[in-house]
């Protein structure tokens, strides 16, 4: 029961990720045009 447990942790964390770093990258390509 451990096992599932922390690969659901693991598959949560790693979305997060792949969603925030599109967000983040233009984020920051915005900011430098801007500039």
């Amino acid at each position: 029961m451990s096992l599932p447990l922390t690969r659901r942790i693991a598959r949560a964390a790693l979305l997060v990720a792949a969603g925030a770093a599109p967000v983040v990258g233009a984020a920051g390509s915005a900011g430098a045009a801007a500039l």
